[in-house]
């Protein structure tokens, strides 16, 4: 299983939010040196400009930049991201991937036309909560609009159309409080789950799902999980 390490953007600086609510924001300090501290264990980074999401257009491109310059890492990109042209200005700042979430939503065939724009460059991105009847519903516009489409049906629909998926668990994000992920088939294609992960057993509760990665913020950040132990755990029972 893969590890991604995330990084949260707000006005140049690297913050984590409690369930993506903007005035429950804690901040990490400059994302460059956060992510000069995870590059002697990864490849790959996962950024999401949270300005961008809100907003609507990409806004921390520039931060972007100075992550590549600085570390070479390989990164993985969402927030804002909802024209062609946003997905230009993020690949030319330095992304390699770059995630769509709520254009998906609101038009399923971007992700044709955009895989054919842009290959394997693209990243499905399907953030979920639970309805009142415990059903997982998507979300958009900065987890701001509940859909009324379902997880599962969704993804089964897209599968076969991106390289890779995230499904994250809004409900869990930046609380520290477990993984919890969704009930599924999500072997057979690159799919990560995001969502709560605070420690080794929530790591090993999301590979024993069928996740081929994982993404972990605010654990990493406050020390709760050791990235290098994670790996070393992870990776080996990969191969």
């Amino acid at each position: 299983m893969k590890i991604f390490p995330a990084i949260d953007l707000m006005d140049g600086r690297a913050v984590r939010l409690l369930r993506g609510k903007k005035e429950q924001r804690k901040d990490y300090g400059d994302p460059v040196e956060l992510a000069r501290g995870f590059a002697p264990y990864i490849a790959e980074l996962h950024v999401v400009d949270l300005d961008g999401a809100f907003q609507g257009s990409p806004q921390n491109l520039h931060t972007v930049e100075r992550i590549k310059r600085h570390t070479g890492l390989s990164i993985q990109l969402g927030g804002g991201l909802r024209s062609a042209q946003h997905v230009r200005q993020a690949l030319d700042a330095g992304a390699d991937r770059v995630i769509l979430g709520t254009r998906v939503l609101e038009q399923p065939s971007i992700v044709d036309e955009w895989t054919e724009l842009f290959g394997a460059r693209i990243v499905v991105s399907l953030d979920f909560a639970l309805d009142p009847s415990g059903k997982p519903r998507l979300l958009s516009e900065g987890w701001q609009k509940l859909s009324e489409l379902g997880l599962g049906a969704t993804f089964e629909r897209l599968k076969g159309k991106a390289s890779r998926f995230i499904l994250t668990n809004t409900t869990q994000d930046g609380t520290l409080q477990g993984a919890h992920p969704p009930e599924g088939d999500w072997r057979g294609v690159p799919v990560l789950y995001a969502g709560g992960v605070s420690s080794m057993e929530d790591l090993e509760k999301v590979y024993r799902a069928g996740f081929w990665g994982v993404i972990s913020g605010k654990a990493l950040l406050e020390g709760n999980l050791d990235l290098a132990a994670a790996l070393e755990r992870f990776c080996q029972e990969e191969e």
